[in-house]
């Protein structure tokens, strides 16, 4: 009897353990915060055709705009970013990017590069904690990732609706 116990006990916390597994829980999760920095956004397009460009959306509705003219000039890919614009957007469009990153839970999304092609774009959206630092890095060379892309693809919508 002990022994169908211990079987069952531990049967018990199996189920557990996959049922927390299952529905995605992820500590990762509960660090992301949209409480000074909602995300930021950089492409760094084909060598030669447009320079970098960076997009911080604040969760105060303040998106700035930084691009980076040096970047293929400079050897080693550094240049200064400089700030390009600043403009403000509304409660809903801050609201539908933190939505885009919440509902698909982008934080789950990691390299999802596309190695398969030889032009492409690099482009990353970076998460921070309560504090404003880097918690979680996606995309990658020519990002395939349909969640990544429907954010992205938001942001640059919500950029160009200002410019």
């Amino acid at each position: 009897m002990k022994k169908f116990r211990i079987v069952l006990a531990a049967f018990a916390t199996f189920l557990c353990l996959a049922a927390l597994t299952a529905c995605g829980v992820s500590m990762e999760e509960t660090d992301v915060s949209f409480d000074d920095i909602v995300c930021v956004y950089e492409i760094y397009p084909l060598l030669g055709s447009e320079p970098p460009t960076s997009y911080t959306v604040y969760a105060d509705n303040t998106v700035e705009v930084f691009c980076n003219t040096e970047w293929y000039n400079d050897k080693e890919g550094g240049g200064e970013w400089e700030l390009d614009r600043r403009f403000a957007i509304s409660d809903e469009e801050r609201s539908a990017i933190e939505n885009s990153i919440t509902q698909s839970k982008l934080w789950t999304v990691y390299d999802c590069s596309d190695n398969g092609v030889t032009d492409g774009t690099n482009e990353f959206i970076y998460l921070c904690d309560a504090d404003g630092e880097v918690i979680h890095t996606c995309g990658g060379y020519n990002p395939t990732d349909k969640r990544f892309r429907e954010a992205a693809d938001l942001i640059l919508r919500t950029a160009r609706a200002h410019s």
